[in-house]
């Protein structure tokens, strides 16, 4: 490489690209180089082509957050300084409007390319050089530039990481495992739901003990289900484990045994109209093996408590991580916190080199966490590796 750059970013994601202008806004001379044939890739699909970028709850001023983060010990000091209202700032100051959806923050637009867009420009105005097409395995001959690494855990990384660490030494990290995804379940119940949307509480739970519980819209597909609240529940799920659906949380007190009363007339397969969508009550019906046909004054005490039972407890079992062509949209693991300096991101071992976005082990949920995260850390590591420079 003939001309000298002071720092060198491998990936261009949303970690790289942060990484790349907060090196810049320091003075530095800064080269991405990535893979693909363009940078801002992962922004384009991020949000369903919407982008939401961030969210308001990643507040200095409320760090409850912090919870929400996986690793949150370790991201904290960085999240806090770098938080929605600063990130915010920037983008406004980049000359993009945002607006806060529910807390959700995203372009004005709602298209992920307008934040691509403002990126870009700001890299051009920082004189940042873009190599596409570029796979940086071996930058020995870059010794004397700054490293940040935002590319993930792959075999770039490792390679990069395998020339630059003794090969004796033991760079702690986590075996890598999608979350925020589908989950493939047991498919008895879900005969002729395939599509069908329910706003529900979702609990999840291993072995009686309860691993998450959240509200949201669930989707049921013909492998399992899915949706924001299914997505959140997948950071924690694990084969085996019993998803259990609360499908009264928006009946505002109706109940079955009055609708029973005043419809007493009616088939069985009209009993959850108005409260659920009809195919999603013939499943539980089916489940408490009630005919859809017979009369609902037919219908015993019991009979109404075992459906009222399944209303509150819909128990479908999670049946593993294979997702077929599914894509998770993230991932868990990475370097280990030990691994970093939690304040600069540079590598214990490899004082040139410094990490940023999803090559470290840190997630969050749905909702802007994740994206938030590549940011923060990226500017965190770049204006490190600008104020390191020799």
């Amino acid at each position: 490489m003939s001309e000298h750059f002071d720092v060198i970013v491998i990936g261009g994601g949303p970690a790289g690209i942060m990484s790349a202008l907060a090196a810049a806004a320091e003075g530095s001379r800064v080269l991405i180089l990535e893979a693909k044939d363009r940078i801002g890739g992962k922004i384009m699909v991020s949000g369903n082509g919407r982008c939401n970028f961030s969210n308001t709850a990643i507040s200095a001023g409320a760090p409850d957050f912090l919870s929400q983060y996986h690793n949150a010990e370790f991201a904290a000091s960085i999240l806090l300084r770098c938080d929605s209202s600063w990130l915010r700032d920037l983008f406004e100051h980049w000359g993009m409007a945002v607006v806060d959806q529910d807390g959700w923050l995203f372009p004005a637009t709602r298209y992920a390319g307008s934040v691509l867009e403002v990126l870009l420009r700001e890299l051009k105005r920082s004189s940042v050089v873009i190599k596409t097409q570029c796979v940086a395995a071996d930058l020995s001959c870059c010794q004397d530039s700054k490293i940040i690494l935002a590319c993930g855990f792959n075999e770039c990384s490792s390679s990069i990481l395998g020339n630059i660490i003794d090969v004796d030494a033991q760079l702690p990290y986590t075996e890598f495992r999608p979350i925020l995804h589908p989950l493939n379940t047991e498919k008895s119940l879900l005969e002729g739901l395939d599509g069908l949307r329910a706003v529900c509480r979702l609990n999840l739970l291993r072995d009686g003990k309860l691993l998450f519980s959240e509200i949201g819209e669930l989707m049921f597909r013909n492998y399992g289900i899915s949706g924001i609240v299914t997505f959140n529940a997948s950071r924690y799920s694990e084969k085996g484990d019993i998803v259990s659906l609360d499908l009264t949380t928006t009946w505002n007190g109706l109940n079955l045994t009055d609708i029973c009363e005043r419809y007493a007339s009616q088939p069985c397969n009209t009993l959850f109209d108005g409260l659920l969508r009809r195919p999603l009550g013939l499943a539980i019906l089916r489940k408490a093996k009630v005919a859809g046909e017979r009369s609902i004054t037919s219908l015993t005490d019991s009979e109404i408590k075992r459906l009222e039972s399944i209303c509150t407890d819909f128990q479908l079992e999670v049946q593993g991580s294979d997702l077929g062509n599914l894509q998770p949209q993230a991932q868990r693991g990475g370097l280990s916190f030990e691994a970093l300096d939690p304040e600069s991101l540079q590598l214990k071992m490899a004082p040139n080199v410094y990490a940023a976005g999803e090559i470290i082990d840190v997630d969050g949920p749905c909702g802007g966490y994740n994206l938030h995260w590549a940011w923060a850390s990226g500017w965190a590591a770049g204006l490190a590796a600008a104020k390191s420079k020799s």
